[in-house]
């Protein structure tokens, strides 16, 4: 038979961001799977390749792209907006990311919410469609999306564009508090705990504080840990090569944008507890998250906090207008939709380390929940399929 043709696909990104080393992750599990493919890390004035996964978005990079690089070429553009002759984009869903970050903070009781982004208008950054970043517009746009269904009015969504650390602190000063705020990523989710440190406002008691990216350092290097939506980039890696490797193959370029929603909330330190100056409230949600795979009953967490079922529910009523059987089953039910998407756990493994007492169980309380079964939501959030180990290399097994 006939040898299949092989495809050389160059990547360009900065490795030292989290985004392009997951891009990379899911872009390697898709060669595995294609011997036809070779894949390459590619500075962006190489024009040795077949085709190109570019991982960065940096202005520079996209303009030594456009000028090095012949554009027959097939190029598969990753979180940014980009069409030409044989040009594609494959983007995060940005607006996705904002929805899934201010649902987190409004469960966990903040009433007020800000957002915070670091590229003022005369930033070079700002220029990706239309003379904005469409990243973040289309965050904010989310953001203030959620908080309308939840009750709170977009101008009562407080937003501050600067890198001034300065700035920062004095917009931080005026919030009302408790607040919970939604960065741009990572790297300015630490820097708002930092400018907290030195104002010295509490977080999360006072300021609830969410990044994007779930960089894997700085998420864990921070104190307190930063609680991160965690985006589609294994899987954007992923399918971004398989479209190449289609159009390479004669298939036709795509025309839309590809659109790769958030996996999940990764909670951590940053939002941890309940936004409330309510020490019963607090404990009890400390309680209920430390003791979730566990068949708790009312009775067991009031006894766990020290107070009396009737008292417990009651409060519950009182200032959340929920009982607590009902936040305990929301609780559960994030806590599988989380499981879902970033693990590759069976839906049996999943309903028992979220406190269901059978598979069925899970299914019928999610299907109620989220409108869909566990595995459509893994199928269209899940980015846990570039978790899979690799395949031994011959020699390496047990017993070898």
């Amino acid at each position: 038979p006939a040898r299949r043709r092989r495809y050389s696909i160059g990547i360009v990104g900065f490795t030292a961001w989290g985004s392009v080393q997951a891009n990379l992750r899911g872009a390697a599990l898709y060669a595995r799977q294609c011997p036809e493919i070779e894949v390459h890390l590619t500075p962006p004035d190489d024009d040795s390749h077949d085709g190109y996964l570019i991982a960065s978005n940096a202005p520079a990079v996209r303009a030594a792209v456009e000028k090095h690089i012949r554009l027959d070429k097939p190029l598969a553009f990753i979180d940014q907006h980009h069409f030409g002759p044989r040009s594609f984009s494959i983007t995060g869903d940005n607006a996705d990311y904002g929805r899934v970050a201010a649902a987190h903070l409004i469960a966990r009781g903040n009433r007020h919410l800000a957002f915070y982004h670091h590229l003022a208008p005369n930033s070079p950054w700002w220029q990706a469609e239309e003379g904005t970043d469409f990243r973040v517009s289309e965050r904010f746009r989310g953001f203030v999306e959620q908080a309308r269904r939840s009750g709170i009015h977009p101008s009562e969504v407080p937003l501050l564009a600067s890198a001034d650390p300065e700035a920062l602190k004095a917009w931080l000063r005026k919030l009302p508090r408790p607040v919970g705020i939604l960065c741009f990523n990572d790297f300015w989710a630490l820097r708002v705990i930092q400018a907290c440190r030195a104002l010295r406002l509490r977080v999360p008691e006072d300021v609830a504080v969410v990044g994007i990216d779930d960089h894997p350092l700085l998420c864990r290097f921070s104190t307190p840990t930063i609680t991160s939506v965690r985006t589609g980039f294994i899987r954007a890696g992923y399918e971004g090569l398989a479209l190449l490797h289609s159009v390479l193959t004669g298939s036709p370029v795509p025309r839309t944008t590809t659109p790769i929603p958030a996996c999940a909330v990764i909670p951590r330190r940053s939002t941890w507890g309940y936004a409330a100056h309510d020490a019963l409230l607090n404990r009890a949600f400390a309680f209920m998250q430390a003791h979730l795979a566990e068949r708790l009953t009312i009775p067991d967490i009031a006894a766990g906090i020290g107070s009396h079922p009737r008292t417990l529910e009651s409060h519950f009523e009182r200032h959340l207008r929920s009982g607590v059987h009902a936040e305990l089953q929301r609780m559960r039910i994030d806590h599988a939709c989380r499981l879902l998407a970033t693990t590759a756990l069976s839906v049996k493994e999943v309903s028992a380390m979220a406190g269901f007492p059978h598979a069925q169980s899970l299914c019928r309380a999610f299907s109620q929940a989220t409108g869909l079964t566990p595995l459509a939501w893994r199928e269209h959030r899940g980015d846990s399929f570039a978790e899979r180990p690799e395949p031994a290399l011959p020699g390496t097994g047990a017993g070898s």
